[in-house]
């Protein structure tokens, strides 16, 4: 229930929609600006080394005959050849390092993430009263907040998803042998790390919202939380990421990722208010539902 309430939400408020996709080109277009010259030098870096021609050969080959086993095996010879690469060059292992994972990575992730808290407090005043802030006074208003927390989830995500890089590329090396298991392997390392991490952090923005909590103590209790209502939380996001999955790989082949442009925010914004929806329900609040009271011990 909390997963169909989440899509009703982001499409009756659908205008939030847009101005996630605003946060996205702006953070875009900050993160171009101020790491361009990182940013041409990794691409010429890559370039002399022969990977983006590899790159570019791999994705012409999958567009001609569509086959997605050989474009993964491409990608993991490529990855292979990058990390062996990678690692036996020092200068070049720290240089990558800071450039592309603190510099690009780092402070694009810093920068959306601060427009979190701002949606967070737009979708609250949707949901506890009905009411319509608009999201740029929901986000001044939380900005202060929103830096120290967007500090601690960018440190936070990137470690978690280093190791889900980690993970993804061992069991790749470890099925490389058998390239059938590939998609599959693909697929559902990468489901599995993302729905776990969707259901740990939860409530985490919630918490910081509706309880006024202070950040580390809403990230415990959001942890708990979790565990309390594992399987409710933990397949209402697996249903979530293989819908945005599935749907984003569709787009992706038959758009050749136009239809992302307005997919990105749409996914991203269903994942904010799932958040939202299943903190009022593993809670028992009741909320707002297109101007009717949802209340969720009387469904139940």
């Amino acid at each position: 229930m909390s997963f169909k309430n989440a899509i009703k939400l982001v499409f009756t408020k659908f205008n939030m929609v847009w101005a996630k996709l605003a946060a996205i080109l702006v953070s875009s277009l900050v993160v171009i600006g101020l790491c361009i010259d990182p940013i041409l030098s990794m691409y010429s870096w890559l370039e002399n080394m022969g990977f983006i021609a590899k790159l570019a050969q791999a994705w012409t080959a999958y567009s001609s005959n569509g086959n997605i086993v050989s474009l993964l095996e491409s990608f993991l010879r490529l990855s292979e050849q990058f990390f062996n690469y990678y690692v036996s060059h020092p200068g070049i292992l720290w240089d990558f390092t800071l450039k592309f994972g603190f510099l690009i990575l780092g402070v694009y992730k810093f920068l959306l993430t601060t427009f979190e808290l701002g949606f967070s407090k737009q979708i609250y005043g949707i949901m506890s009263d009905n009411s319509k802030p608009g999201f740029w006074v929901s986000y001044i208003s939380q900005f202060g907040k929103s830096l120290g927390y967007s500090l601690v989830k960018t440190v936070t995500f990137m470690i978690y998803d280093s190791v889900t890089l980690l993970v993804l590329y061992l069991v790749l090396k470890a099925v490389s042998g058998v390239p059938l298991l590939i998609p599959f392997v693909v697929m559902l390392v990468l489901i599995v790390f993302l729905t776990f991490r969707s259901s740990l952090f939860f409530a985490w923005l919630p918490y910081i919202t509706v309880d006024n909590r202070n950040m580390m103590v809403a990230l415990g209790k959001s942890i708990i939380l979790f565990f309390k209502n594992f399987a409710k939380v933990f397949s209402a996001y697996l249903i979530s990421w293989i819908c945005i999955i599935s749907l984003c790989v569709f787009l992706t082949v038959f758009t050749f990722g136009v239809a992302l442009i307005i997919a990105v925010p749409v996914c991203s914004m269903l994942l904010a208010f799932l958040n939202m929806t299943l903190f009022y329900s593993s809670n028992g609040m009741r909320y707002y539902m297109d101007d009717k009271i949802f209340d969720v011990n009387y469904i139940n």
